[in-house]
């Protein structure tokens, strides 16, 4: 019950997942970056094999050591995140210190 406290959705899902559930997701990602308004759009595509609710770091790389950190939140098999940036990323990358329980191919 005191799950309950923490979201107003409560934690069911994640004790059917991560506690009685005896699998790992097995994930699969594309990305595109174009032009759009001035900047940089950058679209990250993932499916999974499982239906589990996921959140998984987007890793974007500029020049240097700058860097931005952004969730792909999973909710279903299918899952997208877009971003605009100012400038166009030299990598982009999931899930690099394995924050997500998944395995996870490019």
């Amino acid at each position: 019950r005191e799950g309950y406290l923490l979201t107003a959705a409560g934690m069911d899902w994640f004790w059917d997942q991560w506690i009685y559930g005896r699998r790992i997701p097995e994930m699969t990602w594309s990305h595109t970056v174009s032009k759009r308004d001035g900047g940089w759009l950058l679209t990250v595509n993932a499916s999974q094999t499982t239906d589990y609710t996921l959140v998984v770091p987007i890793y974007v790389r500029f020049g240097g050591d700058r860097m931005v950190v952004r969730p792909l939140i999973m909710e279903g098999k299918e899952g997208t995140r877009q971003l605009l940036l100012p400038e166009k990323p030299r990598k982009v990358s999931l899930n690099d210190n394995y924050e997500s329980l998944a395995l996870i191919k490019h």
